[in-house]
């Protein structure tokens, strides 16, 4: 997967951008796009995934299964707080209403 340089160098000049959001359906790419862009941009990189509250899907909905409020406050607005940090968050779902 190519990055274009121009969007790198966008990201990289910016003062203000502090979280980059990937989504998109599964095996859409972006996890290489976060993993490229995390090296590129020297950022921390996180993906929705690792905040499932469980892994037995017989019972809950995709949507339900995953901890978007737990990766916004343990994650997301923790680094807001702090000026020097770039974040790439990851994932399918991840531009709701109650994220953004």
């Amino acid at each position: 997967m190519d990055i274009p340089q121009e969007l790198i160098r966008i990201l990289k000049s910016s003062p203000h951008i502090k979280i980059i959001g990937i989504s998109g359906f599964g095996g859409a790419g972006k996890s290489t796009a976060s993993k490229i862009l995390g090296k590129e941009l020297n950022a921390e990189t996180v993906g929705i995934d690792s905040f499932q509250k469980s892994h037995d899907y017989s019972e809950y909905s995709y949507w339900e299964n995953m901890g978007y409020n737990r990766m916004k406050q343990e994650v997301i607005l923790p680094l807001l707080e702090k000026q020097e940090k770039m974040l790439i968050v990851e994932g399918v779902g991840l531009f709701r209403p109650d994220m953004i």
